[in-house]
């Protein structure tokens, strides 16, 4: 059996009932997006919890139905078999956010500091939201593949490089709206991530993670008068983005009391200060930056 039928050749495609429209028609594009929604939908149910996961479905269920209806024509004589959309459906799935709201602890929504808040993903279209939310579902994504196959442990970076994931990587983003080399860097974000270097605790202050062409380029890194700098709002961005992982992690022990969580969130924001403060003291240089700071010793005390 073929999987393809070429009769989509001549530029257009079938809906329910038979008709043909242009792939480039207005109805095709919403119902394509709706599908869109669909598969990211699916993505978040991987690691999604039992209760959520059955939310997860029924949301999906019902955006199935809506692209059933979007795919029909007002002519269609298999609109009256579909199945309806009413107010129930919205009822339910704003009951099933205002559970899942009520569970998450109150420390969620604050801990931040205001120059790492700026650059997360929010739904102020000033923040530039698809740029940052799009190497974040990128990473997520390679990071669902399994650790081994067959028995062989699975190398992220080296698979990265491979498959030349970098130069697919910028296309897809190019269709989230990022142009020239924002798509570039966006690539670039998701492969550092994969690189142990940057997994480590405090990734952002060890030498080895600016021996990456990568870290290099996002952090601005450049040479003036013998000396090497770094750029602020460059260091900044990239400084929050590496704890994507560790916002992970809360995220995933949402369930542990309010108390432990805040003191993960605490940890979390002095090392991001204690990175900045660092910065700042070097005068961004990279050198000075990398020098490690000599512990005092302690006097012996006698009573």
């Amino acid at each position: 059996m073929k999987i393809y039928t070429k009769t989509g050749d001549d530029g257009t495609t079938g809906l329910v009932g038979g008709s043909r429209v242009s792939k480039a028609d207005p109805r095709i594009e919403c119902y394509g997006t709706v599908d869109e929604l669909n598969a990211a939908i699916g993505l978040a149910a991987v690691n999604a919890s039992p209760e959520l996961l059955e939310a997860l479905r029924q949301v999906q269920a019902n955006l199935f139905v809506i692209g059933s209806h979007l795919a029909s024509p007002p002519d269609s004589p298999h609109r009256a078999s579909l199945p309806k959309l009413d107010e129930a459906i919205v009822e339910r799935l704003e009951k099933a956010i205002d559970a899942t709201t009520a569970r998450l602890p109150a420390l969620v929504s604050s801990g931040w500091p205001a120059k790492s808040r700026a650059i997360l993903p929010t739904s102020n279209p000033a923040t530039q939201t698809e740029r940052v939310w799009a190497p974040i579902l990128a990473y997520l994504l390679l990071r669902a593949l399994p650790d081994n196959i067959d028995g062989n442990s699975l190398d992220l970076p080296a698979l990265f490089d491979r498959l030349h994931l970098r130069r697919a990587l910028a296309d897809i983003f190019a269709s989230f709206g990022l142009e020239g080399e924002a798509r570039w860097q966006a690539a670039a974000q998701v492969r550092l991530l994969l690189t142990s270097a940057a997994a480590a605790p405090h990734a952002i202050q060890t030498p080895a993670l600016f021996h990456d062409p990568d870290a290099r380029w996002l952090a601005g890194v450049h040479d003036s008068g013998g000396i090497t700098y770094f750029n602020k709002e460059q260091f900044e961005e990239l400084t929050t983005w590496l704890q994507l992982p560790a916002l992970m992690n809360l995220a995933r022990h949402g369930n542990k009391e309010p108390a432990d969580l805040a003191s993960r969130m605490a940890h979390l924001d002095s090392s991001v200060a204690a990175a900045y403060t660092a910065a700042r003291v070097s005068g961004y240089r990279l050198t000075e930056y990398l020098t490690p700071v000599p512990t005092p010793k302690l006097e012996p005390t006698t009573r």
